[in-house]
């Protein structure tokens, strides 16, 4: 907010060989997608700009 833009969630798609690899990929996106969505909530209960109708 402080460049007077709100955060907007963005999505990738990838495909990691290593399935290991690929599942410790995956639970760190699903704790940061959730920490992510939280801080977002949090940020567009304080914005200076009007509610979308």
């Amino acid at each position: 907010m402080s460049r007077g833009m709100l955060p907007t969630p963005t999505w990738s798609a990838h495909w990691i060989a290593d399935q290991r690899f690929a599942n410790a990929i995956s639970e760190f996106l699903d704790a940061e997608t959730e920490a992510m969505d939280q801080h977002i909530e949090e940020i567009e209960a304080h914005t200076p700009f009007r509610k979308k109708t």
